[in-house]
Protein backbone atom coordinates (compact mmCIF):
# COMPACT_ATOMS: atom_id res chain seq x y z
CA UNK A 1 0.00 0.00 0.00
CA UNK A 2 3.22 2.14 1.07
CA UNK A 3 4.40 2.29 -2.44
CA UNK A 4 1.44 2.16 -4.05
CA UNK A 5 1.14 5.51 -3.19
CA UNK A 6 4.21 6.30 -4.02
CA UNK A 7 6.31 6.60 -1.09
CA UNK A 8 10.10 4.68 -0.98
CA UNK A 9 9.83 1.58 1.28
CA UNK A 10 12.62 -0.70 2.49
CA UNK A 11 12.69 -3.09 5.09
CA UNK A 12 15.60 -3.84 7.80
CA UNK A 13 16.03 -7.45 9.31
CA UNK A 14 17.62 -7.65 12.45
CA UNK A 15 20.30 -10.48 11.92
CA UNK A 16 20.05 -13.52 14.29
CA UNK A 17 21.58 -12.65 17.48
CA UNK A 18 22.55 -9.49 16.34
CA UNK A 19 21.17 -7.42 19.16
CA UNK A 20 20.76 -8.70 22.38
CA UNK A 21 19.01 -7.22 24.93
CA UNK A 22 17.75 -7.90 28.11
CA UNK A 23 13.95 -6.86 27.38
CA UNK A 24 12.29 -7.95 23.82
CA UNK A 25 10.30 -4.88 22.43
CA UNK A 26 9.00 -3.57 18.51
CA UNK A 27 11.87 -1.35 18.19
CA UNK A 28 14.85 -3.36 18.19
CA UNK A 29 13.29 -5.77 15.75
CA UNK A 30 13.23 -6.26 12.27
CA UNK A 31 11.37 -2.55 10.57
CA UNK A 32 10.19 -0.53 7.77
CA UNK A 33 11.87 2.54 6.50
CA UNK A 34 9.05 4.45 4.77
CA UNK A 35 10.72 7.90 3.21
CA UNK A 36 8.33 10.56 1.01
CA UNK A 37 9.83 14.39 0.46
CA UNK A 38 11.67 15.28 3.57
CA UNK A 39 9.61 13.07 5.74
CA UNK A 40 10.66 9.56 7.05
CA UNK A 41 8.62 7.33 9.08
CA UNK A 42 10.16 3.76 10.68
CA UNK A 43 7.86 1.64 11.44
CA UNK A 44 7.47 -1.91 13.02
CA UNK A 45 4.67 -3.56 14.67
CA UNK A 46 3.58 -1.62 17.38
CA UNK A 47 5.38 1.74 17.19
CA UNK A 48 5.85 4.65 14.66
CA UNK A 49 8.76 7.17 14.48
CA UNK A 50 8.46 9.98 12.30
CA UNK A 51 11.61 12.40 11.70
CA UNK A 52 12.98 14.68 9.86
CA UNK A 53 16.22 15.17 9.44
CA UNK A 54 16.50 18.74 7.76
CA UNK A 55 14.33 20.96 9.74
CA UNK A 56 12.09 22.71 6.58
CA UNK A 57 8.18 23.10 5.54
CA UNK A 58 6.84 19.84 4.50
CA UNK A 59 5.72 18.96 0.71
CA UNK A 60 2.26 17.40 -0.10
CA UNK A 61 3.66 13.77 -0.13
CA UNK A 62 4.93 14.40 3.18
CA UNK A 63 1.63 15.44 4.50
CA UNK A 64 0.06 12.02 2.95
CA UNK A 65 2.78 9.86 4.51
CA UNK A 66 2.25 12.04 8.13
CA UNK A 67 -2.01 11.05 7.88
CA UNK A 68 -1.30 7.44 6.64
CA UNK A 69 1.24 6.97 9.64
CA UNK A 70 -1.36 8.28 11.90
CA UNK A 71 -4.19 6.66 10.57
CA UNK A 72 -2.35 3.04 10.86
CA UNK A 73 -1.04 4.08 14.64
CA UNK A 74 -3.47 6.23 16.58
CA UNK A 75 -1.18 9.26 18.43
CA UNK A 76 -3.79 9.35 21.05
CA UNK A 77 -2.96 6.62 22.96
CA UNK A 78 -0.70 7.25 25.77
CA UNK A 79 2.92 6.47 25.42
CA UNK A 80 3.81 3.25 27.19
CA UNK A 81 7.61 4.57 28.72
CA UNK A 82 9.16 7.83 29.37
CA UNK A 83 10.87 8.21 26.48
CA UNK A 84 8.47 7.52 23.57
CA UNK A 85 6.50 10.76 23.19
CA UNK A 86 3.06 11.11 21.65
CA UNK A 87 3.42 15.06 21.23
CA UNK A 88 4.08 16.65 17.80
CA UNK A 89 5.81 19.35 17.25
CA UNK A 90 4.34 22.51 15.03
CA UNK A 91 5.65 22.22 11.37
CA UNK A 92 4.84 24.20 8.12
CA UNK A 93 3.42 22.85 4.92
CA UNK A 94 4.88 23.66 1.51
CA UNK A 95 1.65 25.66 -0.16
CA UNK A 96 3.46 25.06 -3.35
CA UNK A 97 3.81 21.50 -3.95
Amino acid sequence: MLRAEGFYVELHRTPEGGLDLSFNTDWNRDHLQVKADTLEAVLTKGVATLLQRKSTAFTARDVSLRKVVFDLFPHSQQAGLPMYSNTEPYFEVNSSG
